[in-house]
Parts: structure tokens; sequence; C-alpha cells
């Protein structure tokens, strides 16, 4: 993805001259998000009977990703991507699935940190490195310009053919990100 707006470096513990270090597996890449206002009338009809409906803003988030191809003689079993959203108020409604060809447990509905767990449908062939873009649908206060969160992903790698079967390798910190409702993103440095 050369327009990447972030990318997260997923690294796996190694053994190197008698001691574990932190090796650069894999990395995921993320897109340019789109937000948009959610139109009520696309909702779930029991939304409309909120009593706090209100005060609240619905908002459907489009994040683009894309899985860097693996190394030689490697292929990725799983790989789970993570938003956090700083505010408690700021939640999902609705996650829709990824691909047809992929399998997706999907967690986070009604709550601030939403997650996705990706395995390919045929375990042989691996996540294949492609495009793919987790959808949300998100429920946050009325007065909401942005979003500050953080964005984590992990991989399960396993070799093809050698020594050792599989390992994760995974970001070593979240990364922040600002997100403002007009379509602005803006990474923050990793602390």
């Amino acid at each position: 993805m050369p327009d990447a707006v972030l990318v997260l470096d997923l690294y796996a513990e190694e053994p190197v001259l008698g001691e574990h270090r932190l090796l650069r597996e894999a990395a995921v890449s993320f897109g340019r998000p789109m937000v948009y206002p959610a139109d009520h009338s696309e909702l779930d009809p029991v939304l409309a009977r909120r009593p706090d409906l209100h005060s609240r803003q619905f908002w459907v988030l489009h994040f683009p990703f894309d899985l860097e191809p693996p190394k030689p003689n490697r292929r990725y079993e799983a790989a789970t991507i993570t938003i956090t959203f700083d505010d408690d108020g700021v939640i999902a409604l609705d996650i829709m699935p990824m691909q047809p060809d992929e399998e997706a447990d999907i967690r986070g509905i009604g709550r601030n940190v939403i997650a996705w767990d990706l395995h390919p449908a045929d375990a042989e062939a691996g996540l294949r490195p492609r495009s793919r873009v987790m959808q949300v649908v998100l429920d946050a206060p009325a007065d909401a310009t942005d979003f500050h969160g953080a964005l984590g992903a992990t991989l399960t790698v396993a070799r093809i053919r050698g020594a050792w079967a599989r390992k994760l390798a995974a970001s070593q910190t979240p990364r922040r990100f600002l997100l403002t409702v007009d379509g602005n993103f803006t990474a923050e440095p990793s602390r």
C-alpha cells in the first residue's frame, strides 16, 4: 500500500546467539480511513426508540489495511487487528465481516475496543496479502468532532518447511491516531 497513512511493524521473539531478541517478521499497513455520518434510515429501527437519540451521532468508519507479503517459506495463519477508542462514549454498534473467503471472529459490539480475528477458509493457503477494509458503525456523542485511539495488530506466522512450526508476531505498542469527522487522519509518534 504505497500511500499508507500508518505502518505497524510486527516483531517476533527469536533466539539469537543464546539470547532472545525481537526481530521484524511482518507489517500491516493502513490506508486513509473514511468516516461519514450514518443515515438514520439505514440504522436498526430499534435505535429510533432510544431516549438519548438526540444526544448521539452515528458514524460509518471504513479503515483499509494490507498485510505485507510473507517472507519466503512462510504463510499467515491468522491475524488480529484492534482499534481502541480513547473516549468510552465512542462504541461500536455494528461491525461488518470481512471477505467471503475468510472467517472473521468479530469482537467489540457495545464497547470502545474493536477486534477482527481473521482466519483463512483454507488453512493450507493462509491469509493472502491483499487489501481488506474494516467497517464499523460507531455511536458517539453528538458533539464529537474527532476520534482519538490506537491501532494494534498480531499475525500468526507459520513456516512451511523448517525448524519451527509457528510464532506470533505483534506490534510492540499500539500506534496512536487522531481521525477527524472531516476525514483527516494523523498518526501520532510511537511512545
